[in-house]
């Protein structure tokens, strides 16, 4: 396929097609199990679902703008920017963009449905349980006006990313990605981004991944970078003002190359639903 306009084309499509094209198959990435901290404690089972902006109802794009306000709205504050919670939601609300939303299920709905567990063996890998693909319980992609499902649990978390373009080189920008507390350290976050590495790998013509942190959030940073991103040649550089004084930018852009089969560079990505899944957020 020609990758002249394969930007517009991802952008165009409609969530089935979305899903078809550019991710694995549904069975090896919507559902997630987290293992017990102890014997008492229930196994918990989280959805993951596809959606565009329009299709989320308003209480659900609510509840992603206080997700991200509770896990980084200090570090917007302490930023020159500041906190907008009027300017974020129209940033949320941007056509092009797709979310994956994490929702709590009954735990019943991921047992031998393909779904993936947060066990992992002496070499930390995780296990998969294969189920029948063909008999995933839950439909993760949603058409229409954006109303949910019956049964549609609480929103645990979410990723928005946009296939754009930027300084004339076609990425798919990560634009959050946030988990609450309950979610750091299973793997999910890992799981996230592996899925935003396929995405952009099957969009021909994407050279990168970008996104942008803040350089307070040290704990999101430290996971980026161990995820293999890096300072983009873009990022914003210190600034010299008038009696020499240097003014340190208090975000930074990194990036992520994009390697496919035959590219020859060393190492493999990792897959969603194969991926080998060390703990982060």
């Amino acid at each position: 396929m020609p990758t002249s306009d394969s930007i517009a084309i991802a952008c165009a499509k409609s969530l089935e097609d979305f899903e078809r094209d550019y991710m694995p198959p549904r069975s090896s990435y919507a559902l997630y199990n987290t293992s017990p901290n102890s014997e008492d404690e229930a196994v918990k089972c989280y959805k993951l679902g596809l959606y565009k902006p329009s299709m989320l109802r308003r209480e659900e794009l609510t509840a992603c703008l206080e997700l991200v306000e509770k896990t980084s709205g200090k570090h917007y504050r302490e930023s020159r920017g500041g906190w907008n919670g009027r300017r974020k939601r129209r940033e949320m609300e941007l056509w092009d963009l797709r979310y994956l939303v994490v929702r709590e299920v009954g735990a019943g709905i991921c047992e031998g449905e393909g779904d993936w567990e947060d066990d992992e063996d002496e070499d930390g890998e995780g296990k998969e349980n294969p189920g029948d693909s063909e008999k995933v319980k839950e439909e993760i992609v949603m058409e229409g006006c954006g109303e949910g499902g019956e049964g549609d649990g609480e929103i645990k978390g979410f990723m928005s990313f946009m296939p754009t373009f930027e300084d004339g080189i076609k990425v798919v920008y990560l634009y959050e990605i946030h988990l609450m507390d309950e979610l750091r350290g299973t793997g999910l976050g890992t799981h996230l981004m592996s899925l935003l590495t396929n995405i952009a790998r099957a969009i021909p013509g994407v050279e990168k991944t970008m996104l942008t942190c803040y350089t307070a959030n040290e704990a999101a940073l430290k996971f980026y970078r161990k995820l293999g991103y890096e300072k983009d040649e873009y990022s914003p550089e210190p600034k010299r003002l008038k009696g020499g004084k240097v003014l340190e930018s208090d975000y930074v852009i990194l990036s992520k190359r994009v390697e496919r089969i035959g590219d020859g560079v060393e190492g493999t990505e990792v897959e969603a639903g194969k991926v080998k899944r060390k703990r982060g957020v």
